[in-house]
């Protein structure tokens, strides 16, 4: 199964043989994912779970704080049939080992209780201190996708994944990098070309093309109608999302406007604004941190970023809002009126 070319070869038989030491004799993993988990956390779960299981036999559950929301995503965590829980449901202190994937210690966007340590953190997010205090972490800052990271484990251990899991892994891939053009590295390229001969192509377009509620777009016409243009920027805060998976499509979306350097889509979901960035650049982290401000938390790589800002009452959203907007338009030196980016008169049929 290996790419002709393995990057990292050398790096990545130490980290194994030192995973392997540190797993030996562990019967039961916890394997903690961001909060609202993303197709990358979930396939690089599914493959860290087969990467136990030949280590010790261990058996691997997934936890995290949010909800799966995004359709694609549940279609993809369904066909992995992989224990799920909310982490306030399990039981951290039962397990031999806790992992961190595709996070780690300190983001924010992850919800592992400060009493307890991660024993694994292997992450491709920008590299955290905290996370060096695991013993054992592998953060490849460089690398477009935490799955790559797992094909690599999978083939230097002569792994086959199953179909369902080489596509979940090249779907990981695809998603982190938008199909190979973004933040990627010839690691990505090699993963995704070995894993793609055997992957269920059925599940991958079953992945890309599951259904949505009617309520969607819905959703998509409020986000894009509140949106406003401020210079090099645009953002849309909207109220209520039923799914706060909608601010990562919308940011998608916003971000292909023309002139645009920055899009950020902004919405209030359990007690929280929770916003995603989009930029052109690969300075989205840096654009996140100053949005989320000193009450919020942020995170993310190159291009992509997102973060949550927590609100004390309901009624404290409007000035949050408006308060993330000054901070936008100083990030981007605006000095320029806002402008809406559509008008009553574009929406008529």
């Amino acid at each position: 199964m290996r790419a002709k070319e393995q990057p990292n070869l050398e790096r990545t038989k130490d980290k194994l043989r030192r995973l392997e030491k540190l797993v030996k004799g562990a019967k039961s993993a916890m394997i903690v994912l961001q909060d609202d988990p993303d197709p990358d956390g979930l396939a690089a779960a599914a493959a860290l779970s087969l990467v136990l299981q030949s280590f010790s036999g261990a058996r691997s559950e997934v936890a995290f704080a949010g909800r799966i929301s995004r359709p694609e995503n549940r279609t993809l965590a369904d066909a992995l049939e992989m224990p799920r829980s909310h982490i306030k449901d399990v039981d951290l202190s039962s397990a031999d080992l806790i992992a961190l994937l595709d996070t780690q210690p300190g983001t924010g966007n992850n919800s592992l209780p400060p009493e307890h340590r991660a024993d694994i953190v292997v992450d491709h997010h920008p590299f955290r201190h905290k996370g060096r205090r695991a013993p054992f972490s592998d953060i490849r800052s460089n690398y477009g996708a935490t799955s790559t990271i797992l094909y690599e484990y999978l083939a230097e251990l002569n792994i086959a994944p199953s179909p369902v899991v080489a596509a979940a892994l090249i779907y990981g891939i695809r998603t982190d990098t938008q199909v190979l053009t973004r933040d990627t590295s010839p690691a990505d390229v090699a993963a995704y070309l070995a894993l793609y001969p055997q992957a269920s192509m059925p599940l991958l377009n079953r992945i890309e093309y599951s259904p949505v509620p009617r309520s969607y777009y819905g959703l998509l016409v409020r986000a894009i109608g509140a949106a406003q243009v401020h210079g090099r920027a645009v953002i849309t805060i909207t109220d209520t999302l039923p799914e706060n998976s909608v601010v990562a499509q919308v940011a998608d979306l916003l971000v292909r406007l023309e002139g645009t350097e920055y899009a950020v889509c902004a919405g209030v979901a359990q007690g929280e604004i929770t916003f995603s960035v989009r930029t052109v650049n690969d300075d989205a982290i840096a654009c996140a941190q100053a949005l989320a401000g000193e009450q919020g938390t942020a995170g993310g790589h190159g291009s992509i970023a997102g973060g949550q800002i927590p609100l004390a009452a309901p009624d404290q959203a409007e000035q949050v809002a408006k308060e993330m907007i000054k901070r936008l338009r100083e990030f981007v030196d605006c000095k320029a009126r806002p402008e809406r980016l559509v008008y009553q008169k574009d929406l008529r049929i």
